[in-house]
This record gives C-alpha cells, structure tokens and sequence, in this order.
C-alpha cells in the first residue's frame, strides 16, 4: 500500500475519529466487499498503477463516482489516453484538486489550518511575534553556511548548480555540505532514521537547499520541512509557486 492510500483510515474509523457528521460511510480494500462492483459509490485508482493494460471495472454505474489520486509528481504518472474523461474527480498534491492533499500544510496560532491554497493571505510582520530566546540561541549556534541531502546522483542542472555553488562558497570561506551517496557525508536513507542529520541542520547550517526533483505546479514535498522544522532557511527550486 502506498501513498496516499495507506493514510487512509480502513471502515469507519476515519469518519469516526474525525467525528463527522455523517459516518455511515465504510472504506475498504477489498474489491469482493459486495458481490457486485455497482454497489460502490465511490471508487479510487492510483495513478502509479493506471497504464494501458491495467484491469478496470468491467461495468460502471451513472451514480458511481470515480476518483483519480495521485501523490507523486506528474511527470511519474503519465496517463495513456484511455483515461481522457474517465474520472469525476482528483485526489492529488495539486491545489486546484477536486480534494487537495499537498504535502505541506499550514496552521495558525490556534492550531487551524489555513494553507496552502490558491489565494494565501499571510501575516505582516508587524503582526508576527516576537524570536523567542529559545531560536535566538538557536540561531546564535550556527556556523556552517548550507546543506543538502542529495539521493540521485544522474547529471541534471540541479547537481551542476549545487556544485557550482559549493566551489562559490569556497571561495569566501564557506560551505555547503552535501549529505548522501552524491556527497562526502554520509546520511541513513530512510527518514525515521535521518534524526542525527536532521539535529546537524538544525545546530550548525543557516541554510538547506530544498531542490525538487519534479518541476511540477504546486509539488512541494518533505524537503521543505527539512529547512522550516530544523530552523534553517529553505533555498528552494521547483515548479510551485511558494507564496501559496
């Protein structure tokens, strides 16, 4: 199961856990949960397995809604046109989907979430808070110019940028460390286990080049977090517009 799939609370248990008004909705796996497949309101596909030869629903009802979703960039998902007008609604990253999942959200002080969207409203500075003593120290701490973490290596204008970049600082007595198989630091590859480096962003590097590795609009994924949750600034490169 993969994303956004396994986020996906099976039965009731998301619409009762969220406590929604209606809960008399069942969500399952199981595609011999009825014995007919018109007994489902609402069927969804993943884009990472819809190809020319995928297996589709031999009948459709008129009341039947189909759902396209899709977690990853577009560029990873091209559709055959078999699909041109198959679906009633998108599931994805994109904030013009029918049912927008981004990566990233937003919340305010009280907890609400209010981004990203289309039209984003933020808040002047004078209406911010003041740096707590806590970042401040934080900040004070610092010493090493940028980081990045990097797992493909294949020549691209994003490598050549980051190199180009690193000899700069060198130049006036700067770094930038690149972690992973593309650079000289060694970083564990599964996320759960990157704590050590996630601490090393947040206690010696100002800056974290969060480059994309999809130019898609709207496709902005965890690597922004790397920078926000570990009080560096992000460098970012991609498609989306980071004002939303």
């Amino acid at each position: 199961m993969i994303e956004p799939f396994k986020f996906v609370e099976r039965e009731q248990n998301a619409f009762v856990n969220r406590q929604c008004t209606f809960r008399n909705c069942f969500i399952t796996e199981n595609p011999n949960y009825f014995n007919d497949i018109l007994a489902f309101d609402i069927i969804m596909f993943d884009s990472l397995t819809l190809d020319e030869d995928t297996e589709l629903p031999s009948e459709r009802s008129p009341y039947q809604k189909y759902v396209f979703s899709a977690w990853e960039p577009a560029a990873f998902h091209l559709l055959h046109e078999r699909y041109n007008g198959y679906f009633n609604l998108t599931w994805t990253y994109k904030l013009d989907s029918d049912i927008p999942l981004p990566y990233v959200i937003i919340k305010d002080q009280s907890n609400e979430v209010i981004g990203p969207k289309m039209d984003m409203h933020w808040l002047d500075l004078s209406q911010m808070n003041e740096t707590s003593t806590y970042i401040r120290n934080k900040l004070q701490k610092k010493h090493i110019a940028a980081a990045c973490f990097v797992s493909n290596c294949e020549p691209t204008d994003r490598m050549d940028f980051i190199y180009e970049l690193k000899k700069e600082l060198n130049k006036y007595g700067h770094r930038l460390d690149v972690y992973g198989v593309c650079g000289d630091l060694y970083c564990p590859g599964r996320y759960k286990e990157m704590e050590e480096c996630f601490a090393r962003i947040e206690s010696d590097y100002y800056f974290y080049l969060a480059f994309e590795n999809s130019f898609c609009a709207d496709y902005v994924s965890e690597k922004l977090l790397h920078a926000l949750e570990h009080f560096a600034v992000p460098v970012v490169l991609g498609g989306a517009n980071y004002s939303r």
